[in-house]
C-alpha cells in the first residue's frame, strides 16, 4: 500500500508533559491544539513542562504525522 502524499506542513507549539526513558526514550507532547503526540527523543532531550516547537504534516487521508522541528536545542 502507498503512503498518502502530504498537502500540508506547518509550525505548531507544545508542551512536553511526561518524558519516558528507557532503551527508546520519548515525549508525551500536549500541543496547542489540544491534540497529544508521543515522540522518540533525540539526542538532547527537552525539560519536562518546556515548551517546544514542532512540524505536522497532513496527509491526503487525513492523518497528521509530528516531528521536532530541526532548529530545536536543547541543553
Amino acid at each position: 500500500m502507498r503512503p498518502h502524499p502530504e498537502i500540508e506542513s506547518f509550525d505548531i507549539q507544545g508542551t512536553v508533559i511526561e518524558i519516558t526513558e528507557g532503551q527508546l526514550p520519548t515525549m508525551l507532547v500536549q500541543l496547542e491544539n489540544g491534540d497529544r503526540t508521543r515522540l522518540l527523543v533525540g539526542q538532547n532531550t527537552p525539560e519536562l513542562n518546556s515548551s517546544i516547537r514542532l512540524i505536522g504534516k497532513r496527509h491526503a487521508d487525513g492523518s497528521v504525522v509530528y516531528q521536532m522541528a530541526a532548529s530545536e536545542g536543547f541543553p
